[in-house]
């Protein structure tokens, strides 16, 4: 749910702040989403793809968590919902 995903967030930018802690976050994300999304998507830009898949996730879950600007937070406009559908839908059909 909404807090498993503030969690991971939290810890993700408590993380950056520690070496160690960072390294370990880092390995984590390679393997356990990056190298699993890269597999996913396939082909020659699998990596680049997968790349923009979690940049895309990643920042628009966190705006709406720590930074709640109109239009995302409560409820997100319907003409951002359709961009960021069409976003995602766009890298999964390789366009």
């Amino acid at each position: 749910g909404d807090e498993g995903v503030a969690l991971w967030q939290w810890l993700m930018v408590l993380a950056s702040a520690d070496p160690k802690a960072r390294d370990i976050t880092q390995t984590m994300l390679q393997d356990m989403v990056l190298e699993p999304f890269s597999r996913w998507f396939g082909g020659e830009q699998a990596h680049e793809k997968a790349l923009q898949f979690m940049i895309l996730a990643s920042g628009i879950t966190l705006y709406r968590q720590l930074y709640p600007l109109p239009g995302l937070f409560p409820k997100m406009d319907a003409s951002l919902k359709l961009w960021l559908s069409a976003s995602f839908q766009s890298l999964v059909d390789g366009a």
